[in-house]
């Protein structure tokens, strides 16, 4: 496969996609893309407060915009913020554009990574309690990817080595 090709990393908060997307970037010379740090960029202010001042559906189109954007993109590594995939349009542009690998991780490995400032940057984790709820109902999205990479007791090095042997 030639290099021009995109990987999508898509998973819930805290999966570990700008991680491991910053090793692939690295180890197969390709471009990284995070969507959420080019949101912040765009907006000149983080996602909580974006959250705090226009509301998640203002983000979700900011997010949905950023995606049809990318649409020319070629041979980069690409983290998306955990909801992206959560929206019909947004996965049919990044299909269209590369292969998708789901990072899927338990509710118990995800609790166990967020720190209390985590989830003071993160919005949709002011309630740990509907944490789960969340993680179940963006399943049925998640399990749409190409690839499913379980990430529960596995370094970031084993992860971007089990990606890097699908390509």
């Amino acid at each position: 496969m030639k290099n021009n090709y995109n990987i999508v990393l898509i998973g819930f908060m805290g999966s570990g996609k700008t991680t491991i997307g910053n090793i692939l970037g690295k180890k197969l010379n390709k471009n990284f893309i995070d969507t959420d740090q080019l949101i912040e960029k765009s907006a000149n202010t983080n996602i909580a407060q974006i959250f705090d001042k226009f509301g998640e559906k203002y983000f979700r189109n900011l997010e949905r915009d950023l995606i049809f954007s990318l649409k020319n993109i070629s041979g980069s590594v690409i983290s998306t913020g955990g909801g992206t995939f959560c929206n019909e349009q947004n996965i049919n542009i990044l299909k269209s554009i590369g292969k998708i690998i789901y990072l899927r991780t338990s509710y118990k490995c995800l609790i166990s990574r967020f720190t209390n400032e985590e989830i003071l940057k993160r919005p949709l984790l002011s309630d740990l309690k509907k944490l789960n709820n969340l993680l179940v109902e963006r399943e049925k999205y998640y399990l749409q990817a190409d690839y499913c990479i379980l990430t529960d007791n596995k370094t970031t090095q084993n992860i971007s080595d089990q990606i890097i042997k699908l390509f």
